[in-house]
């Protein structure tokens, strides 16, 4: 059932938990967004065949959370935030049923998503917490505050339930967007070579009450 996101929020657009229907909206928004993105970048280097394989990729993320409960929405996808979540019935960390299929489309690209994403993982606690794999809002639509209210959804279940939060990011600028909204860095590593990535926390400030209401201003 879709939820929409309107408790304790600020009058603007509604955010919503994805349905399978946004699969297609999420994947545009998320390669517009991170067509720039230092990450992506590394992952597809080749401008010819980006918006291929980062479909491709941006597809996977989605099939991984969707069924936890873990992406969130803007009411036309505008912009979106996929989490993985710590409960008894995760299934993020598993792999889907086209895995096989995706691997095959993305080629070598496999190999520098696994290059980066080994001592990311190996630099997260071990213990319990929410991960923001992606925050992404489509660019013609940057301005209206829509990140930060999809990003809150999950953040605010985050603290509810008095879990810390945690996210990555090798876009520098990123950093101090994130410090302001209360993240602070856990960690800078180098998981590849001239790709510097910063591992980042949010801790839960009141776990009764979701008011973290600063993020991503």
């Amino acid at each position: 059932m879709t939820k929409l996101w309107d408790e304790s929020q600020p009058t603007g657009p509604a955010v919503r938990l994805a349905t399978l229907a946004d699969r297609a909206g999420v994947v545009a928004t998320v390669v517009a967004a991170f067509r720039p993105d230092p990450a992506f970048r590394y992952f597809f280097p080749e401008a010819e065949h980006y918006e291929q394989q980062a479909s491709v990729f941006a597809g996977h993320l989605f099939d991984k959370r969707i069924h936890n409960d873990g992406v969130w929405v803007s009411e036309r996808c505008e912009a979106t935030a996929m989490w993985n979540i710590p409960n008894a019935e995760d299934t993020s960390n598993k792999d889907p049923p086209n895995l096989g299929q995706a691997l095959q489309e993305l080629g070598a690209a496999t190999d520098r998503i696994r290059l980066y994403d080994d001592p990311v993982a190996a630099a997260m606690p071990s213990e319990p917490h929410w991960y923001l794999g992606i925050l992404a809002c489509h660019p013609d639509h940057q301005g209206q505050a829509l990140a930060r209210r999809v990003g809150q959804a999950g953040l605010g279940q985050a603290a509810t339930q008095g879990f810390d939060a945690y996210l990555e990011t090798a876009n520098p600028a990123n950093v101090g967007m994130y410090e302001r909204s209360g993240w602070r860095v856990t960690h800078e590593i180098l998981p590849v070579p001239k790709l510097p990535t910063w591992i980042m926390c949010h801790k839960p400030t009141n776990p009764d009450r979701r008011s973290d209401k600063q993020l991503y201003s």
